[in-house]
């Protein structure tokens, strides 16, 4: 099991669903802070591999001082480093492959919706969900150019608005090559209705991508309370 310590580069988390509402008005950490964590961090560690941290709290990408904090988690002793992201900037310029070159080998994408037309809605962003697919695609080509092992992991924040879409937004994950996905359920989401993530979660075994289920009991999960039990986990969450 690798464990992933999650820190927050900001708030106005990537790719949330806008009809959801809650949303924080955008605002960035300064770099230095968040070299300081990761020195305190590569300090207390105590498990193994590691230690490992995922950037999130807000895009990755938009954050303008990206570089200097992947590379002084580098320096400061991280293994592994990981982006949690809407993978719309994996797509532009050399993004992808300096990202991977700088360390990053873990990358959590988000999708809202299975085709341009409902996750642009869902998201507020024109064009989103193209431009992630080819992020996310942009992503495996580079590692692969690399040859290095780069995690893509695809990831839905369950709610009302994803909820009967999850098999499909899965197969979308499978054919940008992803080899897993997260499911996020949203506390207030029913118990009932919980049946669309199993139907995602037999659609990722069919593909052949493991499933992990973030935000519901054991009791809840029944027989697939297996996929509670990620190879990946986040200590605390992350948001997205």
């Amino acid at each position: 099991m690798i464990r992933f310590r999650p820190v927050q580069l900001g708030v106005g988390g990537a790719a949330e669903c806008r009809l959801c509402g809650g949303r924080e008005a955008p605002s960035r950490r300064d770099a230095v802070a968040v070299a300081e964590e990761f020195s305190v961090l590569a300090d207390e560690w105590n498990a193994a591999p590691g230690p490992n941290v995922l950037l999130c709290g807000c895009e990755p990408f938009s954050h303008p001082d990206l570089p200097e904090i992947v590379g002084a988690a580098v320096a400061a002793g991280t293994e592994r480093i990981g982006l949690l992201t809407d993978a719309i900037a994996l797509g532009e310029a050399d993004n992808a492959s300096g990202a991977i070159a700088s360390g990053v080998r873990y990358v959590e994408a988000i999708l809202l919706a299975p085709n341009a037309a409902e996750h642009d809605r869902l998201s507020g962003i024109p064009g989103s969900f193209d431009a992630a697919v080819a992020g996310m695609e942009a992503l495996v080509h580079a590692a692969s150019v690399a040859e290095e092992k780069v995690a893509l992991v695809g990831r839905v924040v369950v709610c009302p608005h994803t909820l009967k879409s999850l098999p499909e937004i899965t197969l979308v994950f499978a054919k940008a090559s992803a080899s897993a996905v997260r499911y996020v359920v949203r506390k207030e989401l029913c118990a009932s209705r919980l049946e669309w993530v199993f139907a995602a979660l037999d659609t990722a075994v069919v593909s052949r991508m493991w499933g992990w289920v973030d935000g519901v009991s054991l009791e809840l999960l029944g027989d697939r309370a297996l996929h509670a039990e990620a190879a990946v986990v986040v200590e605390g969450g992350a948001s997205s």
